[in-house]
C-alpha cells in the first residue's frame, strides 16, 4: 500500500489548489454566494482533479522508469526498483479516471467532466509517444505548466452556479507562473546533476545553465507583467500586492540557485516554512484585495 501511494504521489495533490483558486475567482467575479453547497462542490472538484492527477503520475512513472534509473534520487522509486505490481497499479489508475469523470458528470456538470478529460489528455501529450512533449525543449515547460489553467477552469465550473468562462488574462497568468516554477525546477536539476543531466533527460542536451536562467527570468517577468495587467484591468486593488508578488518571485529564484535546491521538487517547497508562510500570506492578501475591488 505504501508503495502504491508513492506512485500516486498524494504529496503532490496540493498542485490542485489551482482548482480552488478557480472556484474562488468564479464566486467573486460572478457574484455568487459562499455556502455549504459551494464548499461541497469546490472540494469535490478539487478531489476529482487529484484523482486524475494521480492517473497521470502513474503513466509518468512507468514511462520514465528507464530515465529515473539514471537519477540519484529517483532511482529508488517503486516502479524503477520493481517493488510494485504494474497490473494492479494500472487497474487502480483506470478506475480513478473512470470514477472521476463519471462523478463529475453526475454531481457537477459536463464542463467539469470535460475539464478532467483535458487534464488527463495533457498528461498523455506530455508523457506518451509520439508527442511526448517532455522531450521537446521549451515545450516541455509550457505543456507541463498548461495543467495550471486547466485546473483553474475545472475549479471555475466546479461551483454551484457556474457562469461564462474565466478571463484569458487570468488563465495566462497561472500558465506563466507555472512555467516559471517548472523552468526553475529544470535549472535546479541541471545544476544538481551536472554532467549526468544529459543522460537523465534529453532536453538537458539542449538546455544550458545560462539558457535556463534566461528562460526562468523570462517567465518570471511575463508572470509579473500579467499580474499587473490583471490588476489594472480586472481588480485595481490587487496592484497593492505587487511588491509581495515580486518578493515571492525573487525568493523562488533564490531557492533555485541554492545547493541541493528544494526547487528540484517544487511540490516540496513547503519544507521552507518561512517561504511557505509568506507565499500563503501573499495569496491571502491578493484574494482580499481582489474581493474588495469586485464587491
Amino acid at each position: 500500500m505504501n508503495q502504491t501511494l508513492k506512485v500516486l504521489r498524494i504529496d503532490h495533490w496540493h498542485k490542485n489548489l489551482f482548482v480552488l483558486l478557480g472556484s474562488i475567482a468564479a464566486i467573486e467575479i460572478c457574484h455568487q454566494n459562499y455556502s455549504f453547497e459551494q464548499a461541497w462542490f469546490m472540494l469535490l472538484g478539487f478531489f476529482l482533479a487529484c484523482l486524475v492527477s494521480s492517473v497521470n503520475y502513474v503513466i509518468n512513472e512507468f514511462l520514465d522508469a528507464s530515465y529515473d534509473a539514471q537519477h540519484p534520487r529517483k532511482k529508488n522509486r517503486p516502479v524503477v526498483s520493481g517493488s510494485i505490481n504494474p497490473q494492479h497499479l494500472f487497474f487502480a489508475a483506470s478506475w480513478f479516471l473512470i470514477l472521476a469523470v463519471a462523478i463529475a458528470a453526475w454531481l457537477h456538470n459536463w464542463a467539469v467532466s470535460l475539464g478532467l478529460m483535458v487534464l488527463f489528455g495533457s498528461g498523455i501529450l506530455y508523457n506518451v509517444e509520439p508527442a511526448r512533449f517532455k522531450e521537446v525543449p521549451v515545450l516541455d515547460v509550457l505543456i507541463e505548466s498548461l495543467n495550471n489553467p486547466i485546473r483553474f477552469v475545472i475549479g471555475w465550473y466546479a461551483t454551484a452556479s457556474p457562469v461564462g468562462f474565466p478571463s484569458i488574462i487570468l488563465l495566462c497568468l497561472v500558465w506563466m507562473y507555472g512555467s516559471f516554477l517548472m523552468s526553475s525546477k529544470r535549472l535546479a536539476e541541471k545544476r544538481f546533476l551536472g554532467d549526468r543531466a544529459d543522460v537523465y533527460r534529453k532536453t538537458y542536451r539542449f538546455y544550458t545553465e545560462p539558457s535556463l536562467k534566461i528562460l526562468t527570468f523570462l517567465y518570471a517577468t511575463i508572470t509579473f507583467l500579467l499580474y499587473t495587467a490583471a490588476s489594472l484591468l480586472k481588480s485595481p486593488n490587487m496592484v497593492y500586492a505587487a511588491p509581495a508578488v515580486a518578493i515571492h518571485i525573487v525568493w523562488v529564484f533564490k531557492l533555485t540557485l541554492e545547493k541541493d535546491s528544494v526547487m528540484m521538487d517544487p511540490e516540496h517547497a513547503y519544507r521552507k516554512r518561512l517561504f511557505l508562510l509568506f507565499s500563503f500570506l501573499t495569496l491571502g492578501i491578493i484574494v482580499v484585495l481582489a474581493e474588495s475591488s469586485i464587491r
